[in-house]
């Protein structure tokens, strides 16, 4: 991801620079669109490993117990299948992008059209592994829960947060 964001920076750092110099270089606002397009799935799909997306659990915690639990497998599964229905549809507009033809308009090198559209199907199919695994290996964890980025994190947060615990219990006045 890093990498995709600095090309990304040093494409439109370059155009910028070649637009005040009176240098032509059209593809380099073309080639960061189409770095942009992949980051953005990419991004999407580790977002969906971290479980990091932006989640209401208003109604999902309102139940408790096995009601809660359920409700906690019923919304992955619909995050499944939502993911299995952009993986068809993208595959679709994938196939179709190369039925149709055509490439980019001015890179220097031409690139098909249907190999940025590959970055949904590619994307969204990587989605949907992570969440049958986070199905079969947990299937009534809250799908709110953070997934911890390395254990050293997870180890250093828990320390943290029961020392503020020990302070709320200790100091009267917090």
């Amino acid at each position: 991801m890093l990498l995709l964001f600095l090309a990304i920076a040093g494409l439109v750092g370059a155009g910028v620079v070649a637009r005040l110099s009176r240098v032509v270089l059209p593809w380099t606002n073309e080639a960061a669109q189409l770095l942009l397009v992949w980051m953005i799935f990419l991004g999407a799909n580790i977002g969906t490993y971290y479980r990091d997306h932006v989640g209401v659990g208003i109604l999902p915690e309102s139940f408790s117990g096995t009601a809660q639990r359920v409700m906690f497998l019923f919304i992955k599964a619909a995050i499944l299948a939502f993911s299995g229905y952009i993986v068809w549809s993208g595959t679709e507009f994938m196939l179709f992008q190369k039925l149709v033809g055509g490439s980019t308009f001015s890179l220097p090198i031409d690139v098909p059209k249907y190999l940025v559209a590959l970055g949904l199907p590619v994307a969204f199919g990587a989605g949907c592994l992570h969440i049958i695994v986070d199905i079969i290996t947990d299937p009534f964890e809250s799908p709110y829960a953070r997934r911890p980025f390395d254990e050293a994190a997870s180890e250093d947060t828990r320390v943290l947060t029961n020392s503020r615990k020990m302070e709320k219990t200790t100091d009267g006045k917090k």
